[in-house]
């Protein structure tokens, strides 16, 4: 056997995972004589930018007594 057939290398890309769909919950609620069911479900949002620092302007310096 040569050296290329000892230490063959996969060549293949990993992928990441795709993203779970949502788990969606189900919850049966009754009101007198009224029965519905409210369907939720969460989500992985993308993170939030970040804010923009607000700078106070100077006070505004008078003559001082």
């Amino acid at each position: 056997m040569t050296g290329a057939m000892k230490n063959p290398q996969k060549k293949v890309l990993p992928f990441s995972k795709p993203p779970e769909p949502p788990k969606v919950s189900t919850i049966v609620v009754q009101m007198l004589g009224e029965r519905f069911a409210i369907h939720c479900g969460l989500e992985e949002l993308p993170p939030v930018p970040p804010l923009l620092q607000f700078k106070r302007p100077g006070k505004q310096g008078g003559p001082k007594s």
